[in-house]
C-alpha cells in the first residue's frame, strides 16, 4: 500500500472538527440548559393543596435532542414524563419563545429513551389537520353558496341577474 492514501490521526480529528458549527453547537448548549431551567420552574399542587416542584423531576427524566422544522424533539425515560410535559405545553414554549426569539419552535416531537422511533409523529398529523381544514372550508363554502342561491329568489330578478354574474366572476377567480 501507498503511504500517500493514508491521513495520520491529527488531520483526522482536524477535518473532523473543522465541519463542526461552534455558534451551533453553543445555541444547542443554551437550548437544552434553558429547557432544563423552564421546566424546574413548573410547580404544582398535590392532593393536600401543598406546591411543589412538579418541574424538577420533568426536567430529569427528559431532555433536548434535536431542533428541525421547527420541532424540537424531546427524549423522555417514560411515557408518564411525555404526557406531563405535554401538559405543561404552552409554559414551555412560551417560555422557550422569551428566551429564543430568533429560534422557530412551533410544536414538540417526544420520543423513548432508547427506542429509534418517534413517540407522536408531527408531520403526519400536520399533513391530517391540513387535510381536515380543506374538506372544513369547502362544506362551509358550500353551505354559504347554498345559503346565497335561496336568498335570491327574495330579491328583484333584474338585481338576481346582476348578483349571479358577480358570483359567477369571484368563483372563477380561484
Amino acid at each position: 500500500m501507498n503511504k500517500e492514501n493514508f491521513i495520520n490521526g491529527q488531520e483526522l480529528i482536524t477535518k473532523f472538527f473543522d465541519t463542526i458549527d461552534v455558534n451551533k453547537m453553543k445555541e444547542g448548549l443554551d437550548v437544552a440548559n434553558k429547557w432544563k431551567q423552564i421546566l424546574s420552574s413548573i410547580k404544582e399542587n398535590n392532593y393536600d393543596e401543598i406546591e411543589y416542584s412538579a418541574g424538577k423531576k420533568m426536567a430529569d427524566h427528559s431532555r433536548v435532542v434535536d431542533l428541525k422544522n421547527g420541532i424540537l424533539l424531546i427524549e423522555t425515560d417514560h411515557p408518564g414524563w411525555t404526557q406531563k410535559i405535554q401538559f405543561h405545553k404552552n409554559y414551555i414554549m412560551i417560555g422557550l419563545k422569551n428566551a429564543f426569539p430568533c429560534l422557530e419552535i412551533n410544536t414538540f416531537a417526544f420520543k423513548l429513551k432508547g427506542d429509534k422511533k418517534i413517540l407522536y409523529n408531527i408531520e403526519k398529523n400536520k399533513n391530517t389537520n391540513i387535510i381536515e381544514k380543506e374538506k372544513k372550508q369547502k362544506l362551509i363554502k358550500k353551505e354559504i353558496l347554498k345559503e346565497i342561491d335561496e336568498k335570491m329568489t327574495e330579491i328583484p330578478e333584474d338585481l338576481a341577474k346582476i348578483l349571479n354574474k358577480l358570483k359567477d366572476s369571484i368563483l372563477t377567480k380561484e
